[in-house]
């Protein structure tokens, strides 16, 4: 056993590979802190290029003694080993965006077996030169370390900066990615069945030599396509937000307007009361103040909080809805202080408040009335809206991402501006369909 170990699983030329893919998987992934723990670097690539080299050193234990088929899944052993270690430290250990995770790993991945796919062929190149061995082993060398670059590269370009991934990216990375490695797969298959010709190592060489620049390309291609859609994805939500803004000044001038009215008229009608009362008409004075309460107080109703923002967006869209005949049941229960920036309220709210009143204007629900629920609760904020919808409606029928405005360009994007404001607060959404009626439920750290 002690043979076979140091054979296969502690080879230099095998723990050379696997060391350098380890220090590439953490470049590739190390998140930048204020102050550089040079101690957690060092642990933690000597923790992934140690887990690499035990990893594959127990799974080639496993298939020659468990298996008996060593001879024909040694080959596979890399594979499973690298990917294994690789998925357990991002998804335990790092803190990326998932869509970024998934590509950046499929391309290192990819590249450290299209360089080692090269470090195999190498030695039909030089088989029948003088220092063909030496050459050989400084070659395949190289083509190992090689991976290395290749994590400063894909730190460099990193596609955790931008914000929004086209899930396109994704899945074209993941295909490509996939067809390559079987590349690699049926090359060791053909390098294991017989013996090359020169020209035949060449023109595989040449081939990988192709598919590592293609590689590259391809990425820096997905970079650019991905920072110019967040780009194009940021001015348009940012427009959205001007309009959010734009609405609210126009709502609040319409408010002022009503209150002026108010005030003129108020002085009017109290005239009017100290005339009725000299005069000893109290049965006309009490029929005029059952009229002016039924018409004063739907206009002086507004909703109040402690946080001022939250109370000026809320009033905000209940002026909105009631012009289109909607109402809403209020109850809100937090601190002056929220974890939110007076622009993260106005955006949160605005956009799943406009999109439950579109919803009850869509659906012609009868005397509507959309709840909203702000609690603080265990250091967390609670926020639930909800909306009445038509009977019959399923989740899967809502287009959360699409929009019924003829502007397309410009709306559409309120779900996603919620859930990038969730996510930026390490928050968590909800959205379900219950007793008839579309409830979003948001919980985010305080």
């Amino acid at each position: 056993m002690w043979e076979f170990i140091l054979q296969f699983g502690l080879e230099y030329s095998i723990v050379l590979s696997l060391c350098a893919y380890g220090i590439a998987v953490f470049i590739a992934f190390y998140e930048k802190k204020k102050e550089k723990a040079w101690l957690d670097i060092i642990i933690r690539v000597v923790g992934i290029c140690a887990s690499l080299v035990v990893c594959n050193l127990l799974l080639a234990l496993f298939v020659k003694y468990v298996l008996n088929q060593f001879e024909l899944l040694f080959s596979y052993v890399f594979y499973i080993s690298t990917g294994l270690v690789t998925f357990i430290y991002i998804k335990f250990f790092n803190h990326y965006n998932i869509k970024a995770k998934a590509i950046i790993s499929f391309v290192l991945y990819d590249m450290y077996f299209i360089l080692n796919s090269l470090g195999s062929v190498i030695p039909n190149l030089l088989s029948d030169a003088d220092l063909g061995k030496y050459l050989d082993i400084i070659f395949r060398w190289i083509s190992f370390m090689l991976i290395v670059p290749c994590g400063v590269f894909l730190k460099k370009f990193s596609l955790n900066d931008i914000k929004h991934i086209h899930r396109f990216s994704v899945t074209f990375t993941i295909i490509y990615s996939a067809c390559e490695v079987l590349l690699s797969v049926l090359f060791h298959n053909f390098l294991n069945a017989r013996n090359m010709t020169f020209y035949q190592a060449l023109y595989i060489t040449l081939v990988f030599f192709v598919l590592a620049i293609i590689n590259s390309i391809a990425y820096i291609a997905l970079y650019n396509v991905n920072l110019s859609h967040s780009q194009v994805l940021e001015l348009q939500i940012k427009m959205s937000d001007l309009e959010k803004n734009e609405e609210m000044v126009k709502m609040s001038e319409s408010n002022l307007e009503e209150m002026r009215r108010l005030k003129h008229d108020t002085k009017n009608q109290y005239g009017l009361m100290k005339i009725l009362i000299l005069e000893k008409r109290y049965d006309e004075l009490l029929k005029f103040f059952e009229e002016f309460g039924d018409g004063i107080i739907e206009p002086l109703s507004f909703i109040t909080c402690e946080n001022k923002n939250l109370a000026a967006v809320l009033n905000m869209e209940l002026s909105k809805a009631r012009s289109f005949g909607i109402e809403f049941d209020v109850k809100i229960a937090v601190p002056k202080e929220l974890p939110l920036t007076s622009v993260e309220i106005c955006s949160l709210f605005t956009n799943l408040l406009d999109n439950s009143i579109e919803a009850c204007n869509l659906y012609e629900i009868e005397k509507p009335t959309i709840m909203i629920r702000v609690l603080k609760y265990n250091e967390m904020l609670h926020i639930e809206i909800s909306n009445p919808v038509k009977e019959g409606i399923e989740l899967k029928d809502l287009k959360l991402n699409h929009t019924t405005k003829k502007d397309k360009r410009l709306h559409g994007f309120g779900n996603r501006i919620v859930e990038q404001i969730v996510k930026e607060h390490d928050g968590i959404i909800t959205r379900e369909i219950k007793d008839n009626c579309f409830n979003v439920n948001i919980m985010m750290t305080y």
